[in-house]
């Protein structure tokens, strides 16, 4: 296992994207920065136009992943923060087999274990790139995909949350547990 030697990037490729996969893309900035970095979070609320500032987008995002993998390149702990948002996320991709993009599912998925304090302005930076916020998949639906989630360890997952913008926790969480988390964010969303 070895890292690359270089990457390449170049952002005018971006330009080619309809703007569905250019936001889908940005889901995962969004997941970098609520995880790693308020600055960057705020650089995306602020921005009038991501465009004009993408590239310290791609490098502050990269910057931050990097640093993770490179601690991490295994995936024993530090790594599973990359992980916020994909718990749910790829249960809602199978459950709707394909008719959202990777980074849509993610987006939603984000929703469900950011703290309390969190969702309003994540909700806010997701629906400012066109990302949704919620999902119309029946928990029970979802529960099925996750209890098949290759993260599993018996009864358990490692569960990312966001308590503030720019920090994460790894909580080791039941089945039972998370479909309460599932169940009191669409209880919530339903009633709003």
């Amino acid at each position: 296992f070895h890292h690359p030697r270089r990457v390449i990037i170049d952002p005018d490729t971006l330009q080619t994207l309809s703007d569905r996969l250019f936001h889908e893309g940005m889901a995962e900035v969004i997941k970098m920065a609520s995880t790693g970095s308020r600055s960057l979070f705020d650089l995306l609320v602020q921005t009038e136009d991501i465009h004009y500032d993408i590239e310290r987008v791609i490098v502050e995002a990269l910057q931050l992943k990097k640093d993770v993998v490179e601690r991490d390149p295994r995936e024993n702990r530090l790594r599973k923060v990359l992980n916020f948002g994909h718990t749910v996320g790829h249960a809602i991709e199978s459950a709707l087999g394909g008719a959202w993009y990777h980074g849509e599912c993610v987006a939603a998925g984000m929703m469900y274990t950011a703290g309390d304090g969190v969702r309003a302005e994540l909700a806010e930076v997701l629906r400012k790139y066109g990302l949704p916020t919620e999902d119309p998949v029946d928990t029970a639906v979802l529960m099925q995909y996750i209890r098949h989630d290759k993260k599993m360890a018996g009864d358990t997952l490692t569960v990312i949350t966001v308590p503030s913008i720019g920090s994460y926790q790894m909580e080791e969480m039941t089945l039972d547990a998370l479909q309460r988390v599932i169940t009191r964010y669409k209880a919530l969303h339903a009633s709003n």
